[in-house]
C-alpha cells in the first residue's frame, strides 16, 4: 500500500493535473498542506482471469487518514471482501433494507430512518470512508428528543453490524458516537401520596375550567403533572377502572390487557380462532398497527411475543359474555354486519382502530376520576398485579412474553419495590420476639 497527494486542477486543455499539479509541492519538494487531498493505493486480489487489480481511493484530509483507510481496505481484502467495488452508504442501505426479514412496524421504522436521515445526509459517502463525524453531524440535524435520535442511530448501527459481518467495513462507526442518556423512564405506581400531590396540581390548573369539559380533560391528560411518563395504577385503581368500564363494548378488551398484559395492537388483533375458552388459552400471533389513516395487520412484535397465554377463570367468563354479546350484535346488524375474524370489533363487526381504543380508555379513566395513565400502562399494571399475587419474575416475564426476565426486572423494578417491601415486612413479622424495636424503627432492639 502507498499514499500520495493529487488535486482537481486542470490544464489549458481541461485535463486534470492530478499528481502533476505544481501547487502540490513546495520548493523543497515537501507536500503543500494547503493544496490537494490524500489518496491510498492498495493491490487487490487478481480477477478470475488473473488480471492485476488496483484500488485507489481519495479525498482524505491527511496522510494518516489515507493510511488508516488503506489499511482497512487491505484488511477487508484479506477477509475475502471485494474491495474493488465502490459502494456508497446509500447503495448499501438500500440493499440492506431489501434483504431484511423483519416485522412490518420494524421495517417501517428502519425505512423512515434510512430515507429520512441517513441517505440524505450520508448517502453519497463511500461505505468504507464513513467516519464517526459523518454520523454525528447527521444526528445533529435532527430536531427531536434524545431517545428518538438514539433510535435513528440504532438503525444505522444495526446496518453497519451487518456490513462488518460481510467484511465491508472493519469498524462500526455508529457505535463510536456518544449519545446523551436515553434510559427508559422508570414506571412509578400511583401511590396515595402521589395521587394527593397530583390532585392538588390538577385542581390548581383547572381553576375556572368547567368540570368534564374538553379543556378539563386536556389538563387531566397533561404528562407534566405526572411523577413519571410511565405511571401504573394500583390493583385497587385497576378495579375502579374496570367497574367504570363494565358496560362499555370494549370492556373485555380492557380486562384482558389488565389481567394478562397484552399489548394494545395484540388485543385489537386477537382472532376468535386463537381463543380456546374450554382450555382457557389465547394464542397471541397477530397485531394491528396504525400509521396515519391506515390500519394494517401483521405478526406480533417479536418471536418471544408469539406465544400462548393462559387465561384465568374470570377472564374466560368475561370473554364468553363478550362473544355472546357480539353474536347478538351480528344478528341485529344482519347483512350489514362486517365479517372479520377479530374478537374485539366495532359495533358493526369491523376491525377496531387502535387509537380509538386508547381514546375510549382515557375517556373512561377520566370519567372515573382516576389519575392519568396510558392504555399501555395497563399492561405495566398487569405486572404489578401479578407481583402482588406472589408470582415470581420468571412467570411474570413469561406472561408478558418478554425475551428475558431481565427485561421484566429492568422495566418494573420501581413498581415491584412496594410489593417486595411488604413481603419483607411480612417475613420479619413471622419471627416471634420477646422484645421488639420501637414502632417504625429499622433497628433491632438491643
Amino acid at each position: 500500500m502507498n499514499t500520495y497527494k493529487r488535486c482537481k486542477c486542470r490544464d489549458a486543455d481541461g485535463r486534470e493535473l492530478g499528481k502533476q499539479c505544481p501547487k502540490l509541492r513546495r520548493a523543497n519538494g515537501s507536500y503543500n498542506p494547503n493544496h490537494g487531498s490524500w489518496y491510498f493505493q492498495v493491490e487487490a486480489e487478481p480477477d478470475e482471469n488473473g488480471k492485476r487489480r488496483t484500488v485507489r481511493r481519495g479525498g482524505f484530509p491527511t496522510q494518516a487518514a489515507a493510511e488508516a483507510a488503506g489499511e482497512e481496505a487491505r484488511g477487508r481484502a484479506k477477509a475475502g471482501a471485494d474491495i474493488t467495488r465502490k459502494l456508497t452508504v446509500g447503495q448499501y442501505l438500500r440493499e440492506w433494507l431489501d434483504g431484511l426479514a423483519v416485522r412490518g412496524s420494524t421495517m417501517r421504522s428502519y425505512r423512515q430512518h434510512v430515507e429520512g436521515l441517513w441517505t440524505p445526509q450520508c448517502g453519497r459517502v463511500e461505505l468504507s470512508a464513513l467516519r464517526r463525524h459523518h454520523v454525528a453531524e447527521a444526528l445533529a440535524t435532527l430536531s427531536c428528543g434524545s431517545s428518538t435520535a438514539a433510535r435513528y442511530r440504532a438503525t444505522l448501527r444495526n446496518a453497519l453490524n451487518d456490513a462488518k459481518r460481510e467484511g465491508l467495513v472493519t469498524v462500526n462507526v455508529a457505535e463510536l458516537v456518544k449519545m446523551t442518556n436515553t434510559a427508559s423512564p422508570k414506571a412509578r405506581v400511583w401511590t396515595d401520596s402521589r395521587v394527593v400531590a397530583w390532585q392538588a396540581e390538577y385542581e390548581l390548573r383547572r381553576q375556572g375550567v368547567p368540570a368534564g369539559s374538553e379543556r378539563d380533560f386536556m389538563i387531566w391528560h397533561e404528562v407534566a403533572a405526572r411523577p413519571s411518563p410511565v405511571m401504573v395504577w394500583t390493583p385497587a385503581q385497576v378495579g375502579r377502572f374496570l367497574d367504570a368500564a363494565a358496560d362499555h363494548r370494549w370492556y373485555a378488551l380492557f380486562h384482558v390487557i389488565a389481567f394478562r398484559g397484552l399489548r394494545r395492537g395484540e388485543a385489537c388483533g386477537l382472532r376468535r380462532e386463537d381463543l380456546d375458552l374450554e382450555v382457557g388459552t389465547a394464542a397471541i400471533r397477530w397485531q394491528l398497527t396504525e400509521s396515519g389513516a391506515e390500519v394494517t395487520e401483521g405478526p406480533v412484535k417479536t418471536d418471544a411475543s408469539d406465544a400462548t397465554v393462559t387465561l384465568d377463570v374470570g377472564t374466560v367468563a368475561v370473554l364468553r359474555e363478550h362473544l355472546a354479546a357480539q353474536a347478538e350484535q351480528r344478528q341485529h346488524w344482519g347483512s350489514a354486519w362486517v365479517q372479520t375474524a377479530y374478537v374485539f370489533t366495532n359495533e358493526d363487526g369491523s376491525r377496531v382502530r387502535p387509537s380509538a381504543v386508547s381514546a375510549a380508555f382515557e375517556a373512561l379513566a377520566f370519567e372515573a376520576g382516576l389519575p392519568p395513565v396510558r392504555l399501555h400502562d395497563l399492561r405495566h399494571g398487569a405486572a404489578s398485579i401479578m407481583r402482588a399475587a406472589g408470582l415470581d419474575m420468571k412467570l411474570i416475564s413469561a406472561t408478558l412474553r418478554h425475551s428475558t426476565s431481565k427485561i421484566t426486572s429492568d422495566l418494573y423494578t420501581s413498581i415491584f419495590e412496594d410489593h417486595d417491601r411488604a413481603a419483607a415486612e411480612a417475613a420479619a413479622a413471622v419471627v416471634p420476639r420477646a422484645r421488639r424495636a420501637p414502632e417504625g424503627s429499622r433497628e433491632v432492639a438491643a
